[in-house]
């Protein structure tokens, strides 16, 4: 966790380009960390944007997350599967890219539907005590900003309490 207040605001820093900066953490070989960041780079679609975050956010202290969070209710049921998860501060972080509405619609599915689906699965998520966190690839040119979101939900979850059966609560 870094030591930076999660209510600190910081100054948006440019990056260089994703490609770019892969490029040049893969050319410096695995003593520099490139190994690693390879192996969870896939080329594209959802998991190519929630393994760029999970690169961004490691590069800007943020603990690592869980890919592909499953969250469940106290009866063991599926509310929701996230992008990215951490369970220790009831946080759970979600990409939202425009392709789930477009391409990505079932035939006859329209984008009002698809809308109102995710709202009452982040309803369900935060009814159930957890923090959700949303950002997009433009959000992800400044990944110290979209941190700073993080670490201000992991704050409310400090505040609020964890999620039932995490931490020691009861389910």
């Amino acid at each position: 966790m870094p030591s930076q207040s999660p209510t600190a605001r910081s100054r948006p820093v440019c990056h260089p380009t994703f490609s770019t900066w892969v490029w040049r953490r893969w050319s410096a070989g695995p003593e520099s960390g490139g190994r690693v960041e390879r192996a969870a780079l896939p080329t594209t679609g959802a998991r190519a944007s929630a393994s760029r975050s999970r690169v961004d956010f490691a590069q800007v202290g943020l603990p690592t997350p869980t890919p592909q969070y499953e969250v469940r209710d106290e009866f063991g049921r599926l509310l929701a599967r996230c992008d990215l998860g951490w369970e220790e501060h009831g946080t759970v972080g979600e990409f939202d890219g425009k392709v789930k509405y477009g391409r990505l619609l079932r035939p006859g599915q329209r984008v009002e539907e698809v809308v109102y689906a995710e709202k009452l699965r982040e309803d369900a998520l935060r009814d159930h005590g957890w923090q959700v966190v949303r950002w997009t690839w433009d959000d992800l040119r400044y990944p110290a900003l979209v941190r700073d979101r993080i670490l201000r939900a992991f704050a409310r979850a400090d505040r609020c309490g964890l999620p039932d059966g995490i931490g020691g609560r009861a389910s």
